[in-house]
């Protein structure tokens, strides 16, 4: 799933080129600290992915600013979403929350699609068009074509028994069933 989603920010990033810039929409280097956070950071056992803009900028070497524009970048295109985590003290009397650090999700591909990365799935298609599965005959018809076919009346029985579903259909079963025991006897 992790290389998957790389491949498809990726993609998305080249078909959003702008003309005069490096890279689409997200740019290289958002690019590089996705990469950095997927294949470097992220604990495919317990799902943990909390480094600190530090290390990602070390891993990455990129500048610390840079590493933290580059992810809103990709908060703002719906890949990537963070929470904050603070541990609570007092400190003088004051209730003071200080940021332990960001814990990390890069979100499925499939909710990038309402961020506009990934194109919108394809509409099922309208009856009659392509795609369509043509309709079934209804067993009256069925039959009438194994009579025509020239079979038995064994299976004709057969098919009504089916699906008696009208009037029609349980007087010719009926019909049917009792021509079958004249003709035995």
């Amino acid at each position: 799933m992790a290389t998957k989603a790389f491949h498809q920010a990726r993609e998305w990033d080249r078909r959003t080129h702008v003309a005069g810039r490096h890279g689409g929409r997200l740019g290289h280097v958002a690019l590089q600290v996705l990469h950095c956070l997927i294949f470097d950071f992220l604990s495919f056992t317990t799902g943990r992915l909390d480094p600190s803009y530090e290390a990602i900028a070390a891993k990455a070497n990129l500048a610390r600013s840079t590493v933290a524009e580059a992810l809103k970048r990709l908060r703002a295109s719906g890949i990537l979403h963070w929470l904050r985590r603070c541990e609570e003290s007092y400190e003088d009397g004051r209730y003071v929350l200080r940021q332990v650090s960001n814990a990390y999700a890069v979100l499925p591909p499939s909710l990038w699609r309402h961020a506009g990365i990934l194109a919108p799935e394809a509409p099922t298609p309208s009856p009659g068009t392509w795609g369509d599965h043509p309709p079934l005959p209804d067993v009256a018809s069925q039959a009438a074509e194994v009579i025509r076919a020239g079979a038995s009346d064994a299976p004709l029985l057969r098919l009504l028994d089916l699906e008696p579903a009208d009037s029609l259909d349980r007087a010719l079963l009926n019909l049917g069933r009792r021509l079958a025991k004249r003709a035995e006897s």
